[in-house]
Parts: C-alpha cells; sequence; structure tokens
C-alpha cells in the first residue's frame, strides 16, 4: 500500500478504495507546496543577481580608472604605448567576460526531462559530461534508483515512461468520463487516473527540482571560480596600464607642493648652470623661495631676499633629494685633446 503526500489510500493498481469528497479536494494550488530545492536554487540564483549588480559598479570603476587619454601623453612608437594598450586591453576583456559569466548564472534555466534523458544513454555519455558538466551532476544526482527522486523504477527512462502513461491515462478517463457525465464508475475511473497523475506529477517535480539545484549549483562554482581568475587577469591588465603610463627618468617628488609654499632652491651641479646661478642670484648657497606655480616635478618661484642673495624668480625642478634651478643652457661639450702628432 502506497499513501500519496495528498491524504487519499491507494492500493492495488491504483484503485482508489477510499473516495474524497467533494469539500475535502485539494486546491490545485496546493498541489505543489514550497520544495526546499526551489528556494535553494532561487537563493543561489539572487547571489548571481548580486554578482551581476557588483560587477557592474567595477565595470565603471575600472572604466573610469584606467582614463584611457591618458594614453595620447606616450610615443606611438614607444615599448610602454604597447605595453599600455595590451594592459588596457586585458583589463577590457576580463571585465567584459566576468560580465557575461555572471550574466549566464543569473539567467540559467531548469533541466528539462529530455535534457536528462539524453545522458542516460551510456553511447557518449562521457563525451557529453564533459561538455554538460553541470547536466552530469544532476543526471548523477537523480539518475541512481537508490536517491529515490525515481519513485522506485531502475532508470530515468523507465520512471519517464510511467510518467508519460499516467499523464496519457488520465486523459483518456477524462475524455471518457465527459463523454458519459451520467455514469459514476466512468467518473470514479477518472478520479482514480487523476490521483495517479498528480502522485506521479508531484515525482517529476522534485526530480527537476533537483536536478536543477545540482546544474545550477556546478555553474555557480565554475562560475566563482572562472570570475576570481578573469578578476586577477583585470588587475594585473591595470597594473600593467598603470605602470606603463608612469613617466621614466622623471622622479616625482616626495611631498607636494602648491602655490605659495616655502621650498629651498639649490644652485645647478654643472660649472655653467652654477656660475649663471650666482650671477643672477648673487650668491652660490641655496636660497629659500615662495611657489608661485606647479608643473609636474618642475617650480616656478620667487627666492627671498638675504644680506647677499637678491629675489628673483626662478624655474627648478625636482631631482630627488630637492629642487635645483634650471636654465635653458646649451649642453657642455667636452673640449677635444690636442693632438700628439706635431
Amino acid at each position: 500500500m502506497i499513501v500519496p503526500r495528498y491524504g487519499t489510500v491507494v492500493s492495488g493498481p491504483w484503485v482508489s478504495q477510499t473516495e474524497m469528497s467533494d469539500e475535502k479536494e485539494p486546491k490545485p494550488e496546493a498541489a505543489f507546496p514550497a520544495s526546499p530545492w526551489r528556494e535553494a536554487s532561487e537563493r543561489l540564483r539572487s547571489t548571481a543577481r548580486v554578482f551581476v549588480a557588483s560587477l557592474g559598479a567595477v565595470a565603471v570603476t575600472v572604466v573610469a580608472g584606467l582614463s584611457l587619454t591618458a594614453l595620447s601623453t606616450l610615443d606611438p612608437e614607444s615599448p610602454n604605448f604597447a605595453v599600455a594598450v595590451k594592459g588596457a586591453l586585458t583589463a577590457t576583456l576580463g571585465v567584459v567576460v566576468m560580465l557575461a559569466l555572471a550574466m549566464r548564472l543569473s539567467s540559467s534555466s531548469a533541466v528539462s526531462m529530455d535534457e536528462m534523458l539524453s545522458l542516460d544513454n551510456k553511447k557518449g555519455r562521457w563525451w557529453r559530461g564533459l561538455l554538460r558538466p553541470g547536466f552530469m551532476d544532476a543526471y548523477k544526482t537523480v539518475g541512481a534508483k537508490s536517491n529515490g527522486y525515481l519513485a522506485g523504477f531502475d532508470d530515468l527512462a523507465s520512471f519517464s515512461a510511467a510518467v508519460d502513461l499516467a499523464l496519457k491515462d488520465e486523459r483518456d478517463k477524462a475524455d471518457a468520463a465527459a463523454a458519459a457525465p451520467d455514469d459514476s464508475a466512468a467518473y470514479a475511473k477518472y478520479k482514480a487516473a487523476n490521483r495517479k497523475a498528480t502522485w506521479y506529477d508531484a515525482r517529476l517535480h522534485s526530480l527537476i527540482e533537483v536536478a536543477s539545484f545540482q546544474r545550477l549549483r556546478r555553474n555557480f562554482a565554475v562560475t566563482a571560480f572562472l570570475m576570481t581568475l578573469f578578476g586577477a587577469a583585470t588587475a594585473i591588465g591595470i597594473v600593467t596600464y598603470a605602470a606603463a603610463l608612469q613617466p621614466r627618468g622623471v622622479p616625482s617628488s616626495p611631498v607636494a607642493v602648491t602655490t605659495h609654499d616655502k621650498i629651498q632652491i639649490y644652485a645647478p651641479k654643472s660649472p655653467a648652470g652654477a656660475a649663471l646661478y650666482k650671477k643672477v642670484v648673487g650668491c652660490d648657497q641655496h636660497v629659500d623661495a615662495l611657489v608661485l606655480g606647479v608643473a609636474g616635478a618642475s617650480v616656478t618661484a620667487i627666492t627671498l631676499p638675504d644680506a647677499v642673495c637678491r629675489s628673483v624668480t626662478l624655474a627648478a625642478k625636482w631631482d630627488g633629494a630637492g629642487y635645483t634651478a634650471t636654465f635653458d643652457l646649451p649642453e657642455e661639450k667636452a673640449e677635444p685633446k690636442p693632438s700628439a702628432t706635431p
């Protein structure tokens, strides 16, 4: 004897021994109560939707942070330009792939019985399982008789055939009862067939929900792994792009200066520059100055006069240790040595 989930006692060849009154018939909407598997699947899909929203914010941040217009500051013939382009493309491609993975996971659909039956065929199953690992996980969960989702049948094909037979029998009995509305025996047969079909339908829904959750869980794990890889590739692309844009040979100032900041300006180390510095400023020592303007690592400043040094406007550049006065002087060339041959 089997007691279905709806409370009707059924025995033998699915013929009802106890008829339920019309007042106690289950409501159609109560036929399939909330399933924990369906709720688990919805939780995973909700998490996937959060992934989509989060990655959308990340994409906006990455695109804004790349500042592709900075490529115009590089020489297209320089190695840095090629490195910067590769880094930007890697970062952009990584974000696009992560968004595609998240969207695919968020829109993941349920597993159908036809898809499950395609794996029930042992011929070529290994290749199909390799190409569709999520379906293979679902098949391993519901396709074994010991798991209890096949309602006692040996395999999915037998269970599917029984479901089809029960649904067809219900339709046939319904047509017979409709053709003879005054025949109570025909109606009783229809009621028995209806309970049998409803029981099988409930088992089918349960199997599909479990299979769908198993596939979604596998897809979630694979997607998280791939998103980690492409996230790392995106980070590498951003770092590579930023590093390629950094100017070479121009040391940055350890402390940002602004207009009216007080700094010290040193005399140039070259003989010509040092001589011009002494002529302009009136001394050969470092002098205090107020910043008038800033342009990268260079500043324009006015020196503060003292007993020896005068107040003049100078251009200075950060050389890694301090601001050194700069002048537009021709490069000094070594004087040719006299020939030893008379």
